[in-house]
């Protein structure tokens, strides 16, 4: 199975850190498929990236997290 994921190492992204809008960059992507430990029926899907500012990881986010324009990231508050 092949998966096209939406961001790809090296993009910048813009997101919400400490309550201020800053720009990283992506480092990692992960996908993964599985069944829901709660009713063992639905299958989640889950897609997330390690970001960076600089050298330092920031964190690892969800793609609803992650914006590729600040202005894209002010318009979803």
């Amino acid at each position: 199975m092949k998966v096209c994921l939406d961001l790809n190492p090296g993009d910048s992204v813009w997101f919400m850190y400490k309550n201020a809008a800053v720009c990283g960059t992506v480092q990692k992507s992960r996908y993964g498929k599985f069944r829901s430990n709660v009713d063992q029926k639905s299958i989640i899907e889950s897609e997330t990236y390690t970001v960076f500012i600089g050298n330092k990881e920031i964190g690892i986010y969800q793609r609803k997290e992650l914006f590729r324009t600040k202005e894209e990231l002010i318009n979803s508050l």
